[in-house]
């Protein structure tokens, strides 16, 4: 699995993060949003980020209080 970042914080930073493949039937999404939120803070000031995964629609949202700061895209 692959998550995309997508336009994180000021300098709209964008990269993958890589998921071994075992680990995909183990993860749900707070665990998504964990790992995530790891990558994400080394770009944003902010330290009251929040993100919010939607495996449904394979997308989510990383918030800095009420603001958007950036998208991810989850590709499996």
């Amino acid at each position: 699995m692959k998550i995309h970042l997508i336009d994180v914080g000021r300098g709209h930073f964008n990269g993958v993060i890589n998921i071994p493949d075992k680990l995909l039937d183990r993860l749900g999404p707070n665990d998504i949003a964990a790992i995530v939120l790891r990558e994400a803070r080394k770009h944003l000031i902010s330290v009251n980020v929040e993100v919010f995964v939607d495996l449904e629609k394979c997308e989510g949202t990383i918030f800095a209080g009420f603001h958007s700061v950036g998208k991810i895209k989850i590709e499996k």
